[in-house]
């Protein structure tokens, strides 16, 4: 659901939206003239990993969380 709130303006000045897809990709977009630095970031959350896109730095910045392998044990070992 987007949103969006006036602040220094009588003008929308911090705007909101995520975007949550098929495939369970899911994007925050936020824009905003609040702010003490310039930040232009799209970022994007899907299971096991995390893009940030920095467009300010022109960077990209990715996260992923693998899972362990399965110990297998034999049978004469279980508790």
């Amino acid at each position: 659901m987007p949103w969006g709130l006036p602040v220094l303006t009588d003008k929308v000045d911090i705007a909101n939206v995520r975007l949550e897809f098929a495939s369970g990709c899911v994007a925050n977009l936020t824009a905003s003239r609040v702010s003490t630095e310039r930040v232009r970031k799209v970022r994007f959350f899907q299971p096991h990993q995390y893009l940030s896109i920095d467009y300010g730095r022109q960077d990209l910045l990715v996260f992923t969380v693998t899972l362990p392998e399965p110990t297998l044990y034999p049978a004469s070992r279980i508790p």
